[in-house]
């Protein structure tokens, strides 16, 4: 498929395996449970859509966009690692799994990310910015110089990511004391303290 411009079509369960889609976009389009193994997206949008239960095992992304769109259960570690561009902006991303990709210069903004697992990722570069983690982990990734300002409930350890010229900003940053048992108390002046 090429060029082409789909808005609002059902592929709900069918096995799209091995095809291929160049410079496509699909807008408000169900791919729930599609098979998509083997498969090459290349330049491709997807704006709105139901990617819920999606397999990926061998597909390559080479510059692929999600925009609002509902992700869940996807192993994107199933994806050719040696073709894995992709981009997030304003997505719901549940229970996806992350796992050795070169991801460098990742761009996953303002999404909500729930249960979702980076292993062994390099996310060097990445853009993290306004999205909202919950239970979400990440493990053994260089996140070097990646971009965590206005995220937040991301659970990074420090001793097993590397995390030089990372980017945070307090309060959310405090998270990152947690694998060590800190507990931190306001200053005595200012608890209590009434206007």
């Amino acid at each position: 498929m090429e060029g082409q411009q789909i808005s609002g079509k059902s592929f709900r369960g069918q096995d799209l395996t091995g095809e291929e889609f160049h410079e496509c976009t699909f807008s408000n389009c169900d791919f729930s449970e599609v098979r998509w193994e083997g498969s090459r997206f290349v330049d491709v949008t997807f704006e709105g859509c139901n990617l819920s239960g999606i397999r990926l095992a061998g597909a390559g992304f080479r510059d692929v966009r999600f925009e609002t769109c509902k992700i869940v259960g996807a192993n994107f570690g199933e994806l050719n690692p040696l073709a894995t561009d992709m981009s997030f902006e304003d997505c719901r991303l549940v229970y996806c799994v992350f796992s050795n990709l070169a991801l460098a210069r990742l761009h996953m903004e303002n999404c909500e990310v729930t249960g979702t697992q980076f292993e062994q990722c390099n996310l060097s570069k990445a853009t993290f910015r306004g999205s909202r983690f919950s239970e979400s982990l990440f493990s053994d990734c260089s996140l070097k110089q990646a971009d965590f300002r206005r995220a937040s409930g991301y659970l990074v350890d420090p001793r097993r990511n590397q995390l030089q010229g990372a980017k945070f900003a307090s309060p959310e940053a405090l998270a990152l004391l947690l694998p060590f048992g800190i507990t931190l108390d306001e200053p005595e002046g200012r608890r209590g303290r009434q206007k």
